[in-house]
């Protein structure tokens, strides 16, 4: 572990007080709840949101996010970065939303740790602001959870660009796992487009790590390796608006690459992960002293990807086998980044000691303004 083992982090969670902004909607009411600064309900849902640069899908992610009829009340907290208009269309077109404006640029993490400290449900659901939400999404997380006792429940992530070969590709690269038609099952992790957390899972482990990116899988992976368990359900639905053209799908894959490199080295896993994930436990030692081996992890991942699609959508597996070496130029600039991370943090930790992360708490960040209350 990291040095959370036996802390506990609730003392830092703020109680911010909130408002109802009722909306009828086929003679139910949305109980849409807003901190305003007076006291109100308890909301049995917070939806965290981090957003930067996001003014093309904000809009759509978070029509499908008010618009849900519920049977409780629910909060939709934006946690914004942005230097585009993201801002400006939260505040006026969707009112009932808080807003969180940080001061600078935050990785995906940061910004949902700042919403988390503002947050006052005993569940949260994380969603990306270039997915959106099926209709019944809210209700189904939180039924979910009111009849399971896992730490973490998620769902599918469907693909928003079916008409796009490199949309359809980026796709597959980052969520072959998760496509709708995958089976219910336990899973070490989920992407954080899609899942929900109780709120004790925050208090026991504290928040994301401060990355560029794969602080699900760090995050995940730690609830894994201390017993906690992660189910997947894929009747929870979200769709996601995939990146599209060539260059930025395959491009896209060397951040991934050495975040995901980055985040394997960090967390060392244990037994349970590598039985899962066999090629952690052999490959990774390899890969840091004969770079070249990482010719072959892109088709393996392909091979792996045409088993799963075989298995549980037939359709995707044929039109993978179409686009396959899309994939593959994606899984090798994946590859590359993730062999290059791997021998630089070899190289840093041969020349001394690396710094390690402080555990992220939970207390409320000075730098967060939220709109409406400066």
């Amino acid at each position: 572990m990291d040095g959370r083992e036996g802390l506990n982090y609730s003392c830092f969670f703020a109680c911010c007080p909130r408002t109802r902004l009722s909306q009828t909607n086929g003679g139910h009411t949305l109980g849409i709840l807003k901190y305003d600064g007076h006291d109100g309900p308890i909301p049995r849902l917070s939806v965290v949101i981090p957003v930067y640069n996001g003014e093309a899908t904000i809009a759509d992610c978070l029509k499908s996010i008010v618009s849900q009829d519920t049977p409780f009340d629910f909060e939709v907290i934006v946690a914004d970065s942005s230097e585009d208009a993201t801002a400006a269309i939260v505040e006026t077109e969707f009112p009932q939303v808080r807003l969180l404006k940080l001061g600078g640029r935050a990785f995906p993490g940061t910004a949902r740790n700042a919403a988390i400290r503002e947050a006052r449900a005993d569940l949260f659901a994380m969603i990306d602001a270039d997915c959106i939400a099926a209709p019944d999404l809210l209700t189904r997380l939180v039924d979910a959870h009111d009849t399971t006792g896992y730490a973490a429940i998620g769902g599918a992530i469907c693909d928003g660009t079916p008409e796009s070969a490199s949309g359809l590709i980026g796709y597959l690269l980052e969520f072959r796992e998760f496509i709708p038609s995958s089976p219910r099952r336990e899973v070490f992790t989920i992407p954080t487009a899609n899942i929900c957390y109780r709120r004790d899972v925050f208090e026991r482990f504290g928040l994301f790590d401060d990355v560029r990116a794969s602080e699900d899988l760090l995050y995940n992976w730690r609830l894994s390796i201390a017993g906690e368990q992660i189910l997947f359900d894929p009747t929870l639905k979200v769709t996601h608006q995939n990146r599209t053209g060539w260059k930025k799908v395959i491009t896209y894959q060397r951040t991934l690459g050495k975040s995901s490199a980055l985040a394997r080295h960090r967390m060392n896993p244990p037994f349970e992960v590598i039985r899962a994930y066999p090629a952690l436990g052999w490959l990774m030692p390899y890969l840091i002293r004969h770079p070249w081996l990482g010719v072959l992890v892109p088709p393996v991942r392909l091979a792996r990807a045409l088993v799963w699609l075989a298995r549980y959508d037939l359709k995707l597996f044929f039109k993978l086998l179409v686009l396959s070496p899309g994939y593959l130029a994606g899984a090798y600039m994946w590859a590359s980044a993730f062999v290059r991370a791997l021998r630089e943090v070899r190289d840093a930790e041969r020349a001394g000691p690396t710094e390690k992360l402080a555990p992220r708490t939970i207390e409320r960040p000075e730098h967060t303004t939220t709109a409406g209350q400066r």
